[in-house]
């Protein structure tokens, strides 16, 4: 193109021949250009193929058909809209693979994640879920060989123990099996926290009073959110129940609720045995459950922070723990808070 004022003064210069070379390379470049770069380019050389014509038509004073100059300008034209069409679709297309991709990778990540979760269930009914029927068998079998009252009222009292470990470690798994569930269903609702908790309270009163543990409630009586009352009853039952398990003892465990820029912020606070760091970096790690015995050898089946972590974040929320050893421990969660 930048040759061709140069070649017209040439006698023997055919026009129309070098002209056509010049199109064939833009057309050529269009379709290059339209499928693998920016389709901006192709407006670019549309422009420059415009002013190339002005100029041949300029040069050729008349010499050569304006309606041939007229059909190539159409031609490229039609070359840089086809050009354009087959970049958006070469884009739509790698946009549709990188999702494809993406969910391929997801999909595989909950895939393993699942199987995780499938082999830690099957290790926990393989070996804790048969403990207690374990013991239930042998302390009915000592109930049956003996006629001491004391003992026998001391082996029903473990016959109940066995029974309520088994009752809780069954109903923890359930808890678990359905938050790993990708079809678990959950409707929220605004609702009254400081009813959750007096509810939560009253059912594990309990347990605290048979370690002497005393529960206080802190809760801002307003304090309302977004909920689904099934979940966070489950939610704060069981924190409620790690709290008491880990805690000595003549000890206080302390719930509060407030709102804090905005955000529901609810704490449960305990003074423990609190965790290490290594067992807090296990938490929530898949393929991992780390189990613990309480401070009165009070067994566990390490679900329970995992399905709290999870129906917290179904309504929208984040859960942190603060924690060290011997320090005790305090369970913070943040919800969004009702606007208006």
């Amino acid at each position: 193109m930048a040759l061709l004022p140069l070649r017209l003064n040439i006698v023997d210069f055919h026009f129309e021949t070098y002209f056509l070379k010049v199109e064939i390379v833009l057309v050529i470049l269009t379709y290059a250009i339209g499928i693998l770069l920016n389709p901006r380019h192709i407006l670019y050389l549309l422009i420059l193929n415009l002013v190339f014509i002005a100029f041949c038509i300029y040069g050729m004073h008349g010499s050569y058909p304006i309606s041939k100059f007229i059909f190539y300008i159409m031609l490229m034209t039609c070359t840089s809209l086809l050009g354009y069409k087959l970049n958006r679709i070469f884009f739509d297309l790698n946009h549709q693979v990188t999702a494809a991709n993406a969910l391929i990778q997801t999909q595989n990540e909950n895939l393993k994640r699942a199987n995780a979760a499938k082999d830690q269930l099957f290790e926990i009914l393989g070996h804790d879920l048969k403990a207690p029927f374990f013991h239930l068998s042998a302390l009915l079998t000592l109930f049956d060989h003996t006629d001491d009252q004391e003992k026998k009222s001391e082996y029903k009292q473990m016959m109940k123990s066995a029974i309520q470990d088994g009752d809780q470690l069954v109903a923890s798994i359930l808890d678990w099996v359905d938050v790993q569930s990708t079809y678990m269903n959950f409707d929220l609702h605004e609702g009254s926290v400081k009813e959750i908790v007096e509810e939560t309270i009253q059912g594990e009163q309990i347990n605290a009073r048979l370690k002497e543990i005393k529960v206080l409630s802190d809760i801002d009586q307003d304090l309302r959110m977004q909920m689904d009352r099934k979940m966070m009853g489950t939610i704060m039952r069981n924190l409620m129940c790690n709290a008491i398990k880990y805690s000595e003892r003549n000890s206080t465990i302390q719930i509060a609720g407030k709102m804090d820029q905005g955000d529901v912020v609810i704490q449960v606070i305990d003074q423990g045995i609190g965790m290490s760091d290594e067992i807090k970096n296990e938490l929530f790690m898949y393929g991992k459950i780390p189990t613990r015995l309480g401070t009165e050898q009070e067994s566990g089946s390490g679900f329970g922070l995992n399905i709290c972590k999870k129906m917290v974040e179904n309504q929208d929320g984040t859960m942190d723990i603060q924690s060290a050893t011997d320090q005790g421990t305090t369970v913070t969660m943040r919800f969004p808070g009702i606007i208006g």
